[in-house]
This record gives C-alpha cells, sequence and structure tokens, in this order.
C-alpha cells in the first residue's frame, strides 16, 4: 500500500502564483491539467460529504473504493453510522442502492447528477484528476483572459450540434504546474457545473477537496483518509 504523504490546502497560501503572461501553447497546456492524478490506478478511503441536493441533504461520511476502469464503490452513511445510499459501478454503469427503499438498485443516467456529483466523472474525481473531456471529444482549444477555453463534441453532440465547454482559471500554479481552483463545466444535458477546488495532495497534485455547484444543488467533498493502493508506474 502507497500512504499519501499529505494535504495542502491552497486557499491563501504562499505556494500559490498569479501568472503575469501565458506562453504556453493552449493544448499543451489542456494536456497538463489533465494529466494530474492519472498516475492513480486505485485509491480507497473515507470522505466527508455535505449536500444540499434532491437526493440528500446535511453532513454525511462515505467509505471509497475506486480502481481506475473497473470499479467504483461509495457507501454513504448518516450521523448514526447507517447507511443512506449505496453507488456502485458495473459493467461501465453506475447504480445507486438506497437501504430505505429496499434492496434493489437504479441505474443512474451517465449524463445526470446523483447528489451533486457528475455520475460521468464520479470515477475520474475520487480518483484525483480534474474534469476534462477524453481525448477523441476534444475540439476547439483557446485561451482567453488567463482562462483556457475547451469545447468538446461526443458523438450524441456532434448529432444535436450542441457543444460543451469547459472553462478552467489558469491565475494560479502549484509545484510549476498549472491548478486550476474553479473549473466550469457547461454540459449539454446537466448544464452548468461548477467546481472549485479547495485543497491538494503533495505526492500526486489530486485535488482532495472541492466544492460542486449547478442547478440541482451544492456539493462539498473533503478526503478524511486517502490511500494510493496502486498507482501507475
Amino acid at each position: 500500500m502507497i500512504a499519501a504523504f499529505g494535504i495542502l490546502i491552497l486557499s491563501g497560501c504562499a505556494h500559490l502564483f498569479p501568472q503575469k503572461k501565458i506562453n504556453d501553447e493552449p493544448r499543451k497546456i489542456l494536456n497538463q491539467i489533465c494529466s494530474i492524478g492519472t498516475e492513480v490506478k486505485k485509491v480507497s478511503g473515507s470522505v466527508w460529504i455535505q449536500a444540499h441536493t434532491n437526493e440528500m441533504t446535511g453532513s454525511f461520511s462515505a467509505s471509497l473504493a475506486v480502481a481506475r476502469g473497473k470499479s467504483f464503490r461509495m457507501e454513504v452513511t448518516n450521523p448514526f453510522a447507517g447507511a443512506e445510499a449505496v453507488i456502485l459501478k458495473y459493467n461501465d454503469k453506475y447504480y445507486v442502492q438506497i437501504p430505505e427503499k429496499g434492496p434493489k438498485a437504479r441505474r443512474l443516467d451517465q449524463n445526470g447528477l446523483w447528489g451533486g456529483i457528475p455520475v460521468q466523472k464520479a470515477e475520474s474525481l475520487f480518483l484525483g484528476m480534474f474534469p476534462c473531456p477524453s481525448p477523441e471529444e476534444i475540439g476547439q482549444v483557446e485561451l482567453k483572459d488567463f482562462h483556457l477555453l475547451v469545447w468538446g463534441l461526443s458523438e450524441q453532440q456532434k448529432l444535436k450540434k450542441e457543444p460543451e465547454m469547459y472553462n478552467y482559471d489558469l491565475n494560479n500554479q502549484v509545484a510549476s504546474m498549472y491548478w486550476p481552483q474553479n473549473v466550469i463545466w457547461n454540459h449539454h444535458e446537466a448544464g452548468k457545473i461548477e467546481f472549485e477546488f479547495l485543497a491538494h495532495e503533495v505526492e500526486t497534485l489530486s485535488p482532495v477537496q472541492w466544492k460542486i455547484k449547478s442547478m440541482l444543488g451544492k456539493l462539498n467533498v473533503r478526503w478524511q483518509n486517502r490511500d494510493l493502493e496502486e498507482k501507475i508506474k
């Protein structure tokens, strides 16, 4: 087991360096941002969640076990240690099981949100990656006023001609790498989703604390214990 070495909180810290001028090529910047966390293959531990969404409202703890491309399991518990929900991935599809509603699991909309978490990004977020389009879906990429704007087109969007867009704030760097504290993802179905990243893991630079705001509610997430069980060598 490889244990994480530590966590640094970003807000107000001296290791954030505002950029005076950006000379790097836009696609190079995107590749660098989207490379953060990609070496993490398997992670487990516990997170603290504060939610105000249709599915859950209040503060909760959750145990997590994520293996890249293979499995995802998150069990959300209430302050009395009772199970609120279990979210799991099976055959590349996500399901939620609510104990008080019975043992049957319900399949989640891949393009939707559950409890404020974008289902499509659940695995990558908890592994420690920023929201990014898949390489084959990247369209136009450009820099504008210290923001990296990326238009992505999935096969569904190409048919509908409705591009989704990612907006990365490039005002800060961590360890000489672009580390966007704020990311806006305009999704073709889920709408505008705003991410604010507040802390990173020292070893991997992966985000370990973040806020998500969408038209369906707000969610705060903070890793309490995070074990890197396996890394890509």
